[in-house]
């Protein structure tokens, strides 16, 4: 009988473990791939590098962004975008959709022969985000391209 009682508290404790662990805000989000609502590359007037920007979806005030990773190989850029998203619908976080941006800058820090250069006005070039393929033209302010 004694052993029963001692194992009553310590199963209760376990249990209580777990559902203040089940509570933490880490345990109620995922990372998930926001919808993406554009893609564009913004070449700037000054001489500063061109950025990749992607406007992504947040369907309610508690989607939080997560990760931007760019990388390049050619006319070719591989991005990701992820999101901190909660689990289920908390009638907290509102359902008022509204957008994120984020930004990456495309510099090329490789000073070998070969180097893929800065990124070309008018130049239309590949993005493959989360696995979807757009093909984006880089212009700006004050960047005439032709027509296409």
């Amino acid at each position: 009988m004694a052993r029963a009682t001692f194992l009553v508290p310590l199963l209760f404790l376990a249990l209580l473990a777990a559902a203040l662990a089940a509570c933490t805000p880490e345990a109620r989000m995922v990372i998930e791939r926001p919808p993406i609502e554009e893609v564009r590359i913004d070449i700037p007037a000054s001489d500063e590098p061109a950025t990749l920007v992607v406007v992504w979806g947040r369907r309610n005030v508690c989607v939080e962004p997560r990760r931007f990773a760019v990388t390049r190989e050619r006319d070719t850029f591989t991005a990701e975008a992820v999101v901190f998203a909660p689990k289920h619908d908390d009638p907290k976080c509102g359902s008022q959709y509204s957008t994120g941006v984020y930004r990456s800058t495309l510099l090329d820090k490789r000073p070998l022969p070969g180097s893929l250069g800065p990124v070309e006005a008018c130049k239309v070039y590949t993005v493959v985000l989360n696995g979807e393929t757009h093909q984006v033209p880089a212009t700006g302010p004050g960047v005439d391209c032709p027509p296409a």
